[in-house]
């Protein structure tokens, strides 16, 4: 939403609720340090070479009460059929699109983002840093809110 905000003379203002938002730091943090980043760029590229060569995806569940090679094992809300496993939902991770996502600065794009910005976000809820460190690059007019033991699921739904 921040790039889109920064790309587009529509786009006024931004509200961002519970945001991922990670650079290299917090990345190695988060994915088990800098060689398992890189165990997993590499596993991307892999991945780009094989459709390139064949058109084929390499596929695998995103999310899984009992399968342990999916994205998230037993990962709550993801994995509940009345929240994130819906119907709707197609239950399927790209291992080609690892190499963007991990190389990709949410933080930095704060540096060029010059319309208002609100942050509402929680120390319970995921990546809290990359929120703090985004919103101290903002330049322009800036709020945040910060909730009380809110992960990341509820604070989308909290009275504010």
């Amino acid at each position: 939403m921040a790039d889109a905000a920064v790309q587009s003379e529509d786009i006024k203002a931004i509200a961002l609720v519970a945001p991922w938002l990670h650079n290299r730091e917090i990345i190695n943090e988060v994915y088990g340090g800098a060689e398992s980043v890189q165990s997993l760029i590499a596993t991307s590229q892999k991945a780009q070479a094989k459709y390139q060569a064949t058109g084929e995806l390499s596929l695998i569940p995103a999310d899984s009460t009992t399968d342990e090679k999916a994205l998230m094992y037993q990962a709550p809300y993801y994995t509940e059929p009345a929240r994130g496993m819906i119907p709707e939902y197609v239950n399927a991770f790209n291992l080609a699109s690892w190499e963007d996502w991990l190389t990709y600065d949410a933080i930095s794009t704060a540096d060029k983002l010059d319309k208002p910005v609100a942050i509402v976000h929680s120390e319970a809820a995921a990546i809290p840093q990359g929120a703090q460190k985004f919103y101290s690059r903002l330049s322009g007019e800036k709020n945040e809110i910060w909730l009380e033991g809110v992960s990341q699921y509820e604070a989308a739904t909290k009275t504010i």
